[in-house]
C-alpha cells in the first residue's frame, strides 16, 4: 500500500463543516460521559470540551508529511485543526488532532 501526499493541501482550511448543537444532545452527551456539571443540563446548556470530537465524524484533514516507521512500514501522519464558532460566530474552541497511519502491521 503507498499512499500519494496532496502537498498543496498543507496550510490550507478544508471545507467548513456546521452542526447544528442542540440542548438536548448536550445533556444526553454530558449524562454518557457521567458529567452532571450543571452547566451541561438546562435550555441553556454548555458544550462540554469533550463534545467537540464528535464532529471529527464529519470533516477531513489535510495530509502532511511521509516517512518510514521501523516496525509499520512507511508512516502517513495527518493532521487535523479545527475551529469551533458559535451562532454569533465567535470562536469558542480550537482543536489539534495527529493521525498516523502505517503502511502495514505494526510488529511489536
Amino acid at each position: 500500500m503507498s499512499w500519494e501526499i496532496d502537498r498543496s493541501a498543507i496550510g490550507q482550511w478544508g471545507p467548513e463543516t456546521t452542526m447544528r448543537v442542540e440542548y438536548g444532545k448536550l445533556r444526553e452527551f454530558a449524562r454518557a460521559i457521567k458529567d452532571d456539571n450543571a452547566a451541561f443540563a438546562g435550555d441553556e446548556a454548555l458544550a462540554p470540551p469533550t463534545f467537540l470530537m464528535t464532529i471529527a465524524h464529519w470533516t477531513e484533514g489535510a495530509t502532511s508529511g511521509e516517512k518510514q516507521g521501523s516496525r509499520g512500514g512507511k508512516m502517513l501522519f495527518v493532521l487535523m485543526e479545527s475551529e469551533y464558532r458559535n451562532q454569533r460566530d465567535e470562536v469558542v474552541a480550537y482543536s489539534r488532532n495527529t493521525l498516523i497511519m502505517t503502511e502495514g502491521t505494526v510488529k511489536a
